[in-house]
């Protein structure tokens, strides 16, 4: 019997081995083909770039001979990606705190209405939330984005937080309200820190479609100073860019990087944060 599950275990591994390697190929064959001139990706995209050439990155960067940089547009999605989610974690937060410790009239319609508005698609609304903007004279304004793509994302996170914070005991709480603590003290001081794995997850989740959210930030930041990193990264595919693979590769991989990195620094919190709430 255990010999079975230790061959059983073993094959589990290999195969989750060999499917982080048919996950990691395109991201390192991507890397590898940034170190390379065009013409070495041209013959050979698949081998290692011999000799390692380092140009594509400041050339894509600083744009001084293609005519496009990556420098501004990188800034703006780091921008907006930080306050996005500062925004979305602390509304998600309160909403989810709210939901789950006080009983008020309508509790449950607001729950339910957050859970319907999951099923709404985003490329329903990019004709109103285009003229809505254009009527406040938002367009191209980076303050206009920011509470938008917090608000598309409220409703699936305001889920997370709700079950993480059912699934704490309420003696904590009740101890720091003997003692002398405001409701928001409590939630900030108390509960907050013990939902560090919930944030984590809403964190992970929505950096990836924040990080890469292409559609509206191409419709509503149409200025080069204040465009986004997607939007400036598909421009290497169309016109007179398609031919400059070295820094299209180089931009792939500036775009990919900073997610690689978020992501491997909170791994662990990830893996705890979607266990929260699943036992009460």
């Amino acid at each position: 019997m255990k010999e079975k599950l230790r061959i059983s275990r073993v094959l589990i591994q290999l195969l989750l081995v060999i499917w982080s390697l048919v996950q990691l190929y395109p991201v390192i064959v991507m890397f590898m083909a940034s170190l390379k001139t065009d013409s070495q990706i041209t013959l050979d995209l698949f081998g290692l770039p011999k000799p390692i050439d380092l140009q594509n990155f400041p050339e894509v960067w600083f744009g001084k001979d293609i005519g496009l940089t990556l420098g501004t547009p990188v800034l703006n999605s780091v921008v907006i990606t930080a306050l996005t989610l500062l925004l979305l974690c602390f509304g998600a937060a309160l909403c989810g705190y709210a939901l789950s410790r006080f009983r008020f009239p309508g509790n449950k319609v607001v729950y339910y209405l957050l859970v319907s508005l999951i099923a709404i698609p985003m490329q329903a609304l990019i004709l109103p939330i285009y003229l809505f903007a254009k009527d406040l004279g938002a367009l191209n304004s980076i303050w206009f984005v920011i509470p938008m793509l917090a608000a598309f994302q409220i409703p699936f996170s305001v889920i997370i937080m709700k079950t993480n914070f059912e699934s704490l005991p309420h003696v904590v709480e009740e101890a720091a309200y003997i003692d002398g603590c405001s409701k928001f003290k409590t939630f900030w001081h108390i509960v907050m820190p013990m939902s560090r794995g919930s944030i984590a997850t809403i964190i992970i989740v929505n950096l990836v479609s924040i990080w890469g959210e292409f559609m509206f930030s191409s419709t509503i930041l149409m200025l080069p100073n204040v465009r986004t990193l997607p939007t400036a990264v598909s421009l290497f595919t169309t016109n007179m860019y398609n031919s400059t693979l070295g820094p299209l590769f180089a931009g792939l991989s500036i775009a990919s990087f900073p997610l690689i990195i978020v992501y491997f620094i909170f791994q662990k919190q990830i893996v705890k944060g979607m266990a929260v709430g699943s036992v009460k």
